[in-house]
Order: C-alpha cells, then sequence, then structure tokens
C-alpha cells in the first residue's frame, strides 16, 4: 500500500490571496528565429539572425472584395502595374493616382503569364485558344502565336532579335516564335516533364528551363543543343534567374515536401550577428541559414535525363506537335497580325473546369476558393538552390513551404510562397533569409520589381495586388505569442536589445490575464509604451498567468529599428514539489554474474522519482517504522540525490513502513519553503532463511519416497530442489499442491535406481528475499536379493 501527502501550508498557498513567491526568478529569452516566430508581424520582418524589424511600408493596390480568387501574374509597365487573373482571362491595370480597372479579355479560360517588354505588355494564356497575346495600353487585344498543341503558356521570355520564347504545357515544350508569328519547337522534354514552367534567358542567348516533373533544370544553348545541369530532389522547378556568372538560382514548388499549412520552419540559433560579413566576402561559401545545420550535399556536375551530361546537337522530333512553320521575317519587331480588339470573355461560371483546376494545381497548388490538399511532409521542403557555373549546387535556403515566384533585386532574392503567403527575402549568399511581408492570402503568386526597387505581388486565395514600398512603414508593430508561466506570476524587467547599427524608435508596453486567449475585457490594458534602449524596463502589468509584450516600431531619418532580442523575468508562486513513486528493490550487493536468486538480498534500493514545479532544488528524508508502531527512526535526513541504499542488517526480521519527505527548501527561505512526502507499507524486513519442521523417509521397493515440509516467518517461499551425493547438481521441486506461493510448504518425492549403499540427500529451500536454508540426511540402499 502506499499514499501521498500534500503539506498543509499548500492549502494556505491555494487560498491565500498573498502566495508565497518563489525566490529565483524565471525568465522567457527571445533571440532566435524560432523564438519570436509565432508572434504577429504588423509591418514588421523577421530574419533568419533573430532580428526583428520594421518593414517596407506596404500598400495593396486591388484589395481581395474586388479581385478575383487568384491573381496569377503581375508586371511592371512603365508607370502602370498590371494583374493577370488566375481564374478568368481578364487583365486588371493599375495606375498611379487611379482606380483600378480591368483592362482587357483574352481568348481562353485563365492568364497564366504576363511580361512587360519595356514597350508592350504581352500575356500567355490558358485554356480554350490558349497562346501569347499582345495587349494594347487601351485594352486592345491582338492574337501573337497560338498552337493547337498548347493549353498553357507559363512563362515569356523575349528574345534579341524581337523573337519570343514560350514554356508551355502539357506537351513540354519551349517554342521559339519568330516577329511574323510563326513558331518552331525549340526543345521538348518529351516522356520527363508535361510543362515547363519558367524559364530564363541570359545576355549570350542561353535558355535555362524549369519542369513540373522530376524537377529537372535544362541549359537550352542558342543552337539549340541542351543538357540538364539540375536533378533536384524536388519534383517541380517553379522559377529561375541566371546569377550573371554563368550560374542559376533556382526555386522549387514541390507540394508534397511543404506544410500541410505551409508552415515556418524556423532558425532558433541566433549566432553569427557579431560578426556580420559582406555578402561578397561569403559568396561562393557553402552556407546556410544556421551556421549550426547540416550543409546541404552538393551534387557535382548534375545529370542530365538521360543520366548523361550530354550535349545535343540536333533534336528528336518525332513526337513534338505539329507547329506552323514559316520562314521569319527580317524586322526586329513582332508584326501585328489581324487586330482582334477587345474580345469577350469566357469567365468560370462557378466551378473551374477540371482541367483549369489541374492547372493552377500546378502552379499554385490551390483550387477556385479551396485550399490545395494537405500533403504528406517528405524530408525537408522547398529550396532554392544555387547551381554554380562549375555544377555544384549550394542551397541557400529551405523551409516546409512551396515556392511559386521569385525575383532578384541587388544581392537578395525576393521569394514568393504558399501555402502561408508569406513573402520572404534570402541574401544570395545564403547567410540570411528575412520575413519580408505576411499576407493574409494563402499563396503569394506573383512578383515583379520595377527599377526603383519597388516590388508588386499577386496572390491566390484570397486573390489581391499589393505593392511593397523601398521606404520603411511609418509605424509597425511586434506583438509575442501568448506566454503562460504555468502559474500566477509577478513580472519583473524586461530588457529589450536594439541593433545599434540602425537607427529608429521602439517602445514597449505588455499586457496580462488568467485566460490563454487575451480577449478584450479579460486580460488587463495595455499599460503605456515605454522606450526601448539600454535601461531595464518594469514591467507594469497585474500578476496573472499569461503575458504578451508589444513592440512598435518607427523609422528615423529613413532608417527603419531593429530588436535583437527581449528578456523578460518573472516569479511565479512557490508551489510543493511532487513525489510520483518511490521504488524499493531488494539486493544483495554482489557481482552482476552472481545469481541473486540463491543470494541474500538485505540491501534496499530505494528510488525516489519527484519534482518540483519551480525547478526547485530537493532535499530529501527518509524514516522507517515497524508496521503498526508509531516511532519513527530516521535512515537519512539531508539527502541531496534521489537514491538511498538502506541496509536491513540494522533492523529486526518483520514489517515496515517507510517515509520519504521531498522539500524545496534548498531554494526557499523556512517561511516559505514547502514539501510533499510519500509512505510505502508493508515492506518485508527478512534476513533469517527458512527451515524445515519435518522430514521423513518411506522404504519402498523400488523407490524411496521423501515426505518435507518448510517454513519461512516472514517471507513467501521461491524455489525447492534437492539433490543426491553432490553439492552443484540440483533437481527442482513442486510443492505438493503444485505451487511455491506460501510462507510454508510441503513437498513429497520419490528417488529411483538408487545404487547399494549409504547416499547423502540435501534439500534446499530459498525465500524470496535470496535467504536459503538446507536439510540433509544419510540413506541407506540395500542390494538386490
Amino acid at each position: 500500500m502506499k499514499s501521498s501527502f500534500l503539506p498543509i501550508c499548500l492549502v494556505a498557498t491555494i487560498c491565500s490571496m498573498n502566495p508565497l513567491w518563489a525566490v529565483a526568478p524565471q525568465s522567457w529569452q527571445h533571440r532566435s528565429e524560432a523564438d519570436f516566430a509565432d508572434g504577429s508581424f504588423q509591418a514588421t520582418t523577421l530574419s533568419s539572425l533573430g532580428e526583428v524589424s520594421l518593414g517596407s511600408d506596404v500598400q495593396i493596390l486591388l484589395p481581395a472584395d474586388e479581385a478575383p480568387a487568384v491573381i496569377s501574374a503581375v508586371a511592371w509597365g512603365d508607370d502602370v502595374i498590371y494583374a493577370g487573373s488566375g481564374d478568368r482571362p481578364v487583365i486588371y491595370a493599375i495606375r498611379q493616382g487611379a482606380k483600378y480597372s480591368e483592362l482587357a479579355h483574352l481568348p481562353g479560360t485563365i492568364v497564366a503569364s504576363l511580361v512587360w517588354t519595356g514597350e508592350q505588355l504581352l500575356a500567355g494564356t490558358g485554356g480554350v485558344e490558349a497562346g501569347i497575346f499582345r495587349v494594347d495600353p487601351d485594352g486592345g487585344v491582338q492574337r501573337v502565336w497560338t498552337d493547337p498543341q498548347v493549353n498553357y503558356v507559363w512563362a515569356i521570355v523575349p528574345g534579341e532579335a524581337g523573337e519570343l520564347f514560350a514554356a508551355s504545357g502539357p506537351n513540354g515544350a519551349v517554342y521559339r516564335i519568330a516577329p511574323d508569328g510563326s513558331a518552331e519547337v525549340f526543345f521538348q522534354a518529351q516522356a520527363l516533364a508535361k510543362n515547363i514552367l519558367c524559364l530564363a534567358r541570359t545576355d549570350d542567348g542561353t535558355l535555362f528551363a524549369g519542369t513540373d516533373q522530376n524537377g529537372l533544370v535544362i541549359r537550352i544553348n542558342p543552337d539549340g543543343s541542351y543538357r540538364a545541369i539540375l536533378k533536384a530532389q524536388e519534383q517541380e522547378i517553379a522559377a529561375i534567374i541566371p546569377d550573371g556568372n554563368g550560374g542559376v538560382f533556382v526555386a522549387t514548388s514541390d507540394a508534397a515536401k511543404a506544410g500541410p499549412a505551409g508552415e515556418r520552419q524556423t532558425n532558433d540559433k541566433p549566432e553569427g550577428r557579431a560578426e556580420r560579413k559582406t555578402e561578397n566576402e561569403d559568396e561562393g561559401k557553402n552556407n546556410d541559414n544556421d551556421k549550426d545545420s547540416p550543409e546541404p550535399d552538393p551534387t557535382p556536375q548534375p545529370q542530365g535525363p538521360d543520366e548523361e551530361s550530354v550535349e545535343h546537337n540536333s533534336i528528336d522530333t518525332d513526337n513534338e506537335p505539329t507547329t506552323s512553320q514559316t520562314n521569319p521575317a527580317d524586322e526586329a519587331e513582332i508584326s501585328p497580325p489581324q487586330p482582334i480588339g477587345n474580345l469577350s470573355a469566357q469567365p468560370c461560371n462557378g466551378e473551374i473546369p477540371k482541367e483549369i483546376r489541374n492547372l493552377l494545381a500546378a502552379k499554385l497548388r490551390s483550387t477556385q476558393g479551396k485550399a490545395a490538399p494537405k500533403p504528406q511532409i517528405q524530408e525537408e521542403g522547398n529550396a532554392v538552390h544555387h547551381v554554380q557555373p562549375d555544377g555544384l549546387v549550394r542551397t541557400i535556403f529551405r523551409k516546409p513551404l512551396t515556392i511559386l515566384s521569385m525575383v532578384r533585386h541587388q544581392d537578395r532574392l525576393l521569394l514568393g510562397t504558399g501555402n502561408n503567403g508569406i513573402i520572404y527575402s534570402v541574401a544570395v549568399s545564403g547567410q540570411e533569409s528575412t520575413l519580408l511581408v505576411d499576407t493574409e492570402a494563402s499563396q503569394i503568386s506573383s512578383l515583379s520589381l520595377d527599377p526603383a526597387g519597388r516590388l508588386v505581388f499577386g496572390s491566390a486565395n484570397a486573390g489581391s495586388v499589393g505593392l511593397v514600398e523601398s521606404k520603411p512603414a511609418q509605424t509597425g508593430s511586434y506583438i509575442s505569442d501568448v506566454l503562460d508561466a504555468g502559474q500566477i506570476a509577478q513580472w519583473g524587467t524586461a530588457q529589450i536589445r536594439l541593433l545599434e547599427s540602425l537607427k529608429g524608435q521602439v517602445s514597449f508596453s505588455t499586457r496580462s490575464g488568467h485566460l490563454d486567449d487575451p480577449k478584450d475585457g479579460y486580460w488587463s490594458q495595455w499599460i503605456p509604451e515605454t522606450p526601448a534602449g539600454a535601461e531595464l524596463i518594469k514591467i507594469a502589468s497585474p500578476a496573472g498567468r499569461y503575458l504578451q509584450y508589444r513592440l512598435t516600431f518607427k523609422p528615423e531619418d529613413g532608417l527603419a529599428p531593429s530588436v535583437q532580442q527581449v528578456r523578460l523575468l518573472y516569479q511565479v508562486g512557490n508551489l510543493p514539489p511532487m513525489v510520483s513513486t518511490v521504488e524499493i528493490t531488494p539486493s544483495s550487493q554482489i557481482a552482476p554474474d552472481t545469481s541473486e536468486a540463491k543470494t541474500p538480498r538485505p540491501y534496499r534500493l530505494i528510488s525516489i522519482n519527484a519534482s518540483d514545479p519551480n525547478q526547485d532544488s530537493l532535499r530529501y528524508e527518509i524514516a522507517i517504522r515497524q508496521h503498526g508502531q508509531d516511532i519513527w527512526v530516521d535512515l537519512a535526513d539531508d539527502l541531496d540525490k534521489s537514491t538511498y541504499t538502506w541496509d536491513t542488517r540494522t533492523a529486526s526480521d518483520g514489517l515496515y513502513d517507510l517515509r520519504v519527505v521531498a522539500s524545496d527548501d534548498p531554494s526557499n527561505p523556512p517561511t516559505s519553503a514547502l514539501s510533499a512526502r510519500w509512505v510505502e507499507n508493508y515492506i518485508p524486513v527478512d534476513n533469517t532463511p527458512p527451515i524445515f519442521t519435518d522430514l521423513a523417509v518411506k522404504p519402498s521397493e523400488p523407490v524411496i519416497r521423501i515426505r518435507a515440509t518448510t517454513a519461512d516467518a516472514t517471507s513467501t517461499l521461491a524455489e525447492l530442489a534437492y539433490s543426491i551425493d553432490t553439492q552443484d547438481d540440483w533437481v527442482a521441486l513442486l510443492p505438493d499442491d503444485g505451487i511455491i506461493d506460501s510462507k510454508q510448504e510441503t513437498v513429497t518425492f520419490d528417488l529411483k535406481d538408487l545404487k547399494p549403499g549409504p547416499h547423502r540427500l540435501a534439500i534446499r529451500v530459498v525465500d524470496l528475499l535470496g535467504n536459503t536454508g538446507y536439510a540433509s540426511m544419510i540413506l541407506q540402499t540395500q542390494p538386490d536379493q
């Protein structure tokens, strides 16, 4: 039997309005990306170095309540921002100082891609009459090229001589379209991919194409020869950007490797701040976001589709689609075919058709108004890989999300992601990444930059168009996740460390409550803002179990402030320790290879399983008493460890009670120390072997029958055996009732085939604690007559 007791002073603690506060304060420290990640960001950013900063000014140009569910493409065009719908073949125009409007309706079902050439807007469509169309400033639409084999035009890249290159599906082809509208298949992935999802071109005319299957990046030379330069572990390539030195940055969008809701994978180590190197210093080093994380495995000389990196001088076109083959014209600009004006739209009424849902799944992993099904997460998420000119692959960014779009601004890569609608900024060196904008949408489907560095984004589910300015926001805030002290707590001080190299103002505020959800009326109000800096800030919120803090940022001289660390001290009421179990194990304290079943076990190994909710140090007291008596005898009264060995040879045989008291007085003054106790009853102490009370022999030809009775005063018996003429070979016995389960047993057995003459019979009995008793006698057998 066992019992656990709570001290009387605990009742006083619960009932009192003035709790006994623990001596040692506790703290929350936020100094890494993981620490800050679960908070709420309003015009603020979070870097992989664990820095919260004032973000850029963000304006919503086309709000979700007036936009389609999916904005599939955006493009800057001089003073106009163009946005394409992913669930209707409509292009919106957003002009500075003017309201947005529907500019043009195209043939087809959706707008899949947009590109501004510097002089004109080109649109790639999906669905019916998929192809490339030119859109005039007044909304006029001219067909540039279509092909019955093409259902989707995912990307358009202008060539140097006025030609266009189109990434298409589902035939996995790249088309070269001459200025007169004639076209040829320039590259085809054949069975390795159904869609070319992205396309990029370098100044020397080299194309890089990314596929929707097998994670292939194909380098296509100006003469049409090609080879695979990357087979990523992710299945889809979403975006490619040349690095300017012969390599490329590659973003992947494999839904099977993203979290169900695009959970943020964070860096919980803030190391690396003190020695901030320039990106040029670190260029080419194999560094990841966290210097302690494992480096990505480089892939030297990636293999092509046929597992060989081979230059192809000709393309097998046996399976290529039929194309319009005409001689290209000599002029440098696209010669407009017959204008077709503002074509009537073919919107989707209600549910998007199946083929368009598949289209959106390939690009956005979403359907109209519906989140993508939750895939099973595989490995580590999607990534940005840097394929260097020598073929080595360096992973500079990886998180459990999908990367849907990517642009480059100076030494930063800007990523539009899903399914959490976040824009990340990643240093091309891989040293750092920053949560730049956290939107209300599920996906950031498209990004576009203007020469001034302003970023426009299109989102999906819900659809919208937003503008990220190059200047900081006028104000921003960060609100921490709800912090749980576990019990009512008295708040101490806060220390806010700012990044000294940046200017700006940061203020600090808190609120507290007893519910884990900070609903109005149930929590205290936010305390007045206090400037943050080198001085400690007293947390003036009322005592409670839960706390939230808020940081408010304001710029200064056009510079945005940044917070590196937040440290909050608090102290909870002292709670008693808890003794959950006490294990008492008999032991002989002999070598492990000796059988304890036949060895006396006078020692008791006492193991205490105790804990303290305040993380206080504990002191133990152990005492014993004979069961049924009142006097306790101390075994240990100042034990600082949770184990003790009791030598029972100092106690007489019988049943005992054992008491363990755990106290937190090493960490608390005597007036507030608390304790808990545990009592274990009916512990046998038995250091006396069992005895034989009767031993009888009954000769009977041709056997001798032996009958013996044995008993132990304290313990139940555990083993019976006999031997004849030896002390090494013992034969196990069962009592007459078939089971050894009591303090007294009777055993009857026969001896057969004994040779004539004297024999020594020995009988052994062992109790549960290894005490062994013996009996022996001499037997005389007669020879046969």
